[in-house]
């Protein structure tokens, strides 16, 4: 286990500024992957929502993005499975510190293919803040972030409301619901936004126009860093 510096590093000079160093353990390239997508959501989605989840993972890690998520149970599971099962990598942004055991992700422990990430000491419990915090971590490693099955007072909300402030690409799963869950909808495509629908939710079209938003924005950052002389090569 290591100590990231003081910024995360994205390939090319992109990076996120923090105030604290983030812990790792595993594969650490994963951070100058040239693509990297956040997909989280709800701890108890529907089967569907699991299920298509984990096959926009998989869609998204055949197209060579590295798959970001939080570790929760869920959606954010199925994330991390997906991109595994189809011989991708993926990171995973834990809300307490590495060595706490987490039997349920026993894919954790790979030498590649695998990056835990932290901000809190090796043994440290979760908090009732830390997830609020390692959902941040997700947008800032991000250069997309995806929204599957969530409602208006989750904890996905955290990652988005930073994903927006950051300026990633946002995307959403359109469902159905009553009167709250159509404002945010509304909401989030007011602030750019955009919507995936539920048949298309898990379609090689979905995931190739993700990975085309977040390739652009990539881009973009790249640029901008090495204008600025900010590079972390």
């Amino acid at each position: 286990m290591h100590d990231a510096p003081s910024a995360i590093a994205h390939p090319a000079g992109r990076a996120s500024a923090r105030t604290g160093g983030v812990r790792l353990a595993g594969d650490a390239s994963l951070l100058r992957a040239p693509l990297r997508v956040a997909l989280v959501g709800t701890r108890e989605p529907s089967p569907e929502a699991a299920a298509a989840a984990e096959m926009l993972a998989c869609e998204l890690a055949r197209l060579g993005a590295v798959l970001v998520s939080g570790g929760a149970r869920g959606i954010d599971q199925a994330a991390h499975a997906g991109a595994l099962a189809a011989g991708g990598r993926t990171i995973c942004c834990l809300p307490h510190g590495i060595g706490y055991p987490r039997p349920d992700l026993p894919w954790a422990a790979r030498a590649e293919g695998v990056l835990l990430a932290s901000l809190l000491p090796p043994h440290a419990r979760p908090s009732t803040s830390s997830p609020v915090a390692r959902n941040r971590l997700i947008a800032e490693l991000a250069d997309a972030v995806v929204a599957s099955e969530a409602g208006p007072a989750s904890g996905t909300m955290h990652c988005l409301r930073a994903a927006f402030e950051l300026g990633r690409p946002v995307f959403f799963l359109r469902m159905d619901g009553g009167p709250e869950l159509r404002a945010l909808h509304a909401s989030m495509a007011a602030r750019g936004a955009a919507p995936l629908e539920p048949r298309a939710f898990a379609t090689p079209a979905s995931a190739a126009a993700v990975a085309a938003r977040a390739r652009a924005f990539a881009a973009g950052e790249t640029e901008r860093a090495a204008a600025q002389g900010d590079l972390f090569g």
